[in-house]
């Protein structure tokens, strides 16, 4: 079984990660680690690493240590990583956890002996660039958006290379180093808010906001434990459980799920989002997907795509052919949805109204409910 590695960031963390069978601990402080749920930005050392890993090595001699220093990094923050790389020699830990392989290149410099794994969480999806990484840094942790196949064909293509992968935890979907929320609020702490998708009610996004910036997350957690047996026979050295911003009882019962003894009904009673594999089956963000259209018979025929969706004012139409005067419209989006228009506004791209579209290569219409890009438009 592949070790498992989870994030720590206060002394309670570590001692119920190590408690439930974690052999790999990543310390935080959040002037080094930009996702870290905590906040010790006022704090002016990182003595707080040499705390966490003493309580570690208390409780398992053992075990491993990481510091995670993820940021993306301008040029104010190698003064911490000098400080992290004096704290990692005082302490022993020779383990860093790195985003911007800048940065790994220069905890190299400073300390040869540093065992170095990349997380680039973006743009390392294919064999040439992983295959370049793995002869600068040590480890890598895969990306989540790499599905079970190509995971499959990169382990197979350097089957000595120790490779890890998110099991478990929160999808980030965007990042910015500008803090949105603290303008809005005018505060300084780290702040934790979360949004409604209006089209689909239910779906919660959480937002995350310090003085790295500003994170959104997918309303939904990347959970593998229900495809445990394809897990299994990746040949994965190590599997990562993201508890960050969760209760002690969410990193608790997802250590022990994928030390395969746990309760996946206790474990669904600590979290607070869906549990989905993400892309771990498939990843299908950028197909076209096929539509039944059955207008023909009912006097509609297909008219254009739409190629933009500007919520909640507009949607643009790059017609197919030009026709004179259309007096009703039915979309049909991607996921199967009809929508049906009785009677049809027509703009042009500066939101004058017009009568005669056949002159026009792009039209807008009024923003509809429910109406996604490359939806279909049927026309009577």
């Amino acid at each position: 079984m592949p070790k498992l590695v989870t994030f720590c960031s206060d002394t309670s963390q570590v001692e119920v990660a190590i408690t439930a069978g974690c052999t790999h601990l990543i310390l935080e402080d959040s002037k080094l680690s930009i996702r870290s749920f905590s906040d010790d930005f006022l704090t002016p050392t990182l003595e707080k690493i040499s705390q966490l890993s003493h309580r570690a090595r208390q409780l398992s001699p053992a075990v491993e240590l990481s510091i995670n220093c993820d940021f993306l990094a301008h040029d104010t923050h190698f003064l911490w990583v000098k400080k992290a790389i004096l704290i990692a020699k005082d302490c022993g830990i020779r383990h860093f956890r790195v985003q911007d392989p800048g940065v790994g290149v220069f905890i190299r410099d400073s300390y040869p002996n540093a065992f170095l794994t990349l997380a680039t969480e973006t743009g390392n999806q294919n064999l040439h660039s992983i295959g370049y990484w793995c002869t600068l840094f040590d480890s890598q942790e895969l990306g989540i958006e790499l599905p079970y196949e190509e995971i499959e064909k990169t382990v197979a293509a350097y089957p000595d290379y120790p490779f890890g992968l998110q099991v478990q935890g929160p999808i980030l979907i965007q990042y910015s180093f500008r803090r949105f929320l603290e303008g809005r609020y005018h505060h300084k702490k780290p702040l934790v808010a979360s949004a409604q998708d209006q089209e689909y009610p239910g779906r919660s996004y959480r937002f995350y906001d310090t003085e790295h910036g500003h994170f959104m997350y997918l309303y939904f957690d990347r959970c593998l434990y229900p495809y445990m047996e394809k897990l299994s026979l990746l040949r994965l050295s190590s599997w990562l459980v993201d508890a960050r911003g969760e209760s002690l009882g969410y990193l608790k019962e997802s250590l022990a799920l994928y030390k395969q003894e746990g309760s996946w009904d206790v474990f669904l009673s600590e979290t607070k989002r869906p549990q989905k594999p993400g892309f771990f089956l498939a990843n299908l963000t950028d197909q076209t997907r096929e539509i039944e259209t059955p207008f023909s018979t009912d006097g509609f025929e297909e008219w254009g795509v739409i190629v933009d969706v500007a919520k909640p004012y507009w949607i643009t139409v790059k017609p197919g052919f030009y026709c004179n005067n259309p007096i009703a419209a039915i979309i049909a989006t991607p996921e199967g949805k009809k929508i049906h228009i009785d009677t049809l506004r027509l703009y042009d791209v500066n939101l004058n109204p017009i009568h005669d579209p056949a002159s026009f290569s792009l039209i807008r219409l009024p923003y509809l409910k429910g109406v996604t890009t490359q939806s279909r438009v049927f026309v009577r």
